[in-house]
């Protein structure tokens, strides 16, 4: 299933410009670890250089919309979009249910209430066929990190980012219930994207 959904100016429109610690703590979901505010804070550093005006974002793997959320902010003050892409299915890990469109209406519809987001409701591995290729200021890749998702992911993303952009993803070299399932992050960075810079697990290349 392909069903794309926008969202823009709703109940609770976003004006001006946020800063980098505002936009960190309203990214946090209550009762959620997601992402730690130093993960969240190199998020934003790396959207903010990367994004230009009336560019375009992607992000593969929203799931409550915590990374989504501080991407779409820097979007906001540029007049960019962010696009997501997820099949909103949860996650196991964290005690998700396959429940679709109503995970994403109760979590990151609701996250990001105002943002300049677009979404994919689909699998990454056929929702590249999608997008364009070179067509994206910043991709930051978070999805399913079991083979052979994960390889196919950060492989079928590399080519929607622009010269000069920046592709980017989480979890490299993290390790969290299952040691292989965190691993495979960091051996198919380095087997597909070659050498990459890495902030706390927070893996980028400039492309």
């Amino acid at each position: 299933m392909r069903l794309k959904i926008k969202i823009g100016k709703l109940s609770n429109p976003f004006n001006g410009y946020y800063s980098k610690s505002k936009v960190v703590k309203r990214a946090r979901i209550p009762g959620e670890i997601i992402h730690s505010d130093v993960e969240s804070g190199v998020i934003w550093d790396l959207a903010n250089r990367a994004i230009k005006r009336n560019g375009l974002a992607l992000e593969v793997g929203t799931w409550k919309g915590n990374s989504a959320y501080i991407i779409a902010s820097v979007c906001a003050t540029r007049n960019a979009h962010l696009v997501c892409i997820d099949n909103f299915n949860g996650d196991m890990l964290f005690g998700g249910k396959p429940d679709n469109l109503d995970f994403l209406r109760d979590n990151a519809l609701r996250h990001l209430n105002g943002l300049p987001v677009s979404f994919i409701i689909m699998n990454s591995v056929e929702a590249h066929k999608a997008v364009a290729d070179k067509a994206f200021d910043f991709c930051f890749v978070d999805g399913d990190h079991t083979e052979p998702v994960v390889s196919q992911d950060i492989k079928n993303y590399i080519p929607k980012v622009k010269k000069g952009g920046i592709y980017s993803g989480h979890d490299y070299g993290f390790v969290f219930a299952d040691p292989k399932v965190f691993f495979n992050v960091r051996e198919n960075v380095d087997k597909i994207c070659g050498k990459v810079e890495v902030k706390d697990t927070i893996w980028y290349k400039t492309i």
